[in-house]
């Protein structure tokens, strides 16, 4: 960040950073405040918000994924796998690899110069790698093996790259042994094989994000990790909580619920057993989610009418 403020357009671009930071992705985006889906900070001003929120890539995983795999796909999902201005932000793997696959509506100012694209030597997040040159690139998919080759060097092995984009790319510490064992074997089960359609959306995207919670909590229960690899997964399930009630905004109840379901986490980080009291509430919640669909913002009807609202207000 130095080297920005020593020109005049070095300062253009740190003020176009900062005002990320601040929340902002552009002046024209509706969807900053914390109460707006997390998604929607890593888009383009004039992206189609509906087709975002309601439709993404396919996870192409097994359709019997192991724990390790499913630890995995919560350490992706977690911002608190990365570090510096990365992790304050919320940025996670899944940010541009949704699912695995390219995400082709990430947009930040000043990283991107078209949607899909972001520059991964920027000084913003990583002082040691960046190179005051605006060169974005695509983003790749991670489910297909040539490709996912070809974005690293040719002569580092998978968790020697990995390792290097947290640690180096975006300025992580040195990820938990157990963690990262879990993010590596995701990234390696990976693949388009394992997928029939290039695309989930409306109930079966809600479906797959309920999914990702439950199998988590079974995941949590039967397969044991160290004491700060279950600390990040308790915490990581706590985000997918968060991101759950943001999509709920006409259902108060189910929200109240959450909120109470990630407290009783929280409160099982240094209890045993770690998870009874917030798995019990979990499941008892499953009757009530059901329906939740109808008004939540995976639908494109609920989807329009809550953008109508942000738009008058």
């Amino acid at each position: 960040m130095r080297v920005f403020l020593q020109s005049f357009t070095g300062k253009a671009l740190a003020l176009s950073l900062f005002a990320l930071l601040a929340g902002c992705n552009g002046e024209a985006n509706l969807f900053t405040s914390s109460a707006a889906p997390e998604v929607l900070r890593w888009m383009h001003p004039d992206a189609d918000t509906v087709a975002i929120l309601s439709e993404e890539p396919r996870e192409c995983l097994p359709s019997l994924a192991s724990s390790q795999d499913i630890f995995g796909r919560l350490a992706f999902r977690s911002p608190f796998l990365l570090g510096g201005q990365a992790a304050r932000r919320g940025l996670t793997c899944q940010a541009c690899h949704t699912q695995g696959q390219a995400n082709p509506h990430f947009f930040v100012v000043g990283l991107s110069d078209a949607p899909g694209t972001s520059d991964v030597t920027s000084f913003h997040f990583s002082e040691e790698l960046g190179d005051e040159i605006f060169n974005p690139v695509p983003i790749p998919s991670l489910s297909d093996e040539v490709e996912t080759v070809s974005f690293s060097d040719k002569t580092d092995e998978l968790n020697i790259f990995v390792r290097r984009l947290i640690t180096k790319e975006f300025a992580g510490p040195e990820p938990v042994p157990d963690v990262e064992a879990a993010l590596l074997s995701y990234i390696r089960s990976l693949d388009d094989a394992f997928c029939d359609t290039p695309t989930i959306a409306d109930a079966d995207l809600w479906t797959f994000n309920l999914r990702v919670i439950s199998e988590s909590f079974t995941a949590l229960q039967s397969e044991p990790l160290s004491a700060e690899g279950q600390r990040f997964m308790m915490g990581a399930l706590r985000i997918e909580l968060g991101r759950l009630h943001d999509r709920l905004p006409y259902s108060p109840k189910v929200q109240a619920s959450l909120v109470s379901i990630s407290q009783k986490l929280n409160t099982a980080k240094h209890t045993e057993p770690p998870l009874g009291a917030a798995t019990y509430e979990w499941e008892a919640l499953q009757s009530e989610l059901q329906p939740a669909f109808e008004n939540s913002l995976f639908n494109k009807g609920a989807i329009e009418a809550w953008l109508a609202e942000r738009i008058a207000n």
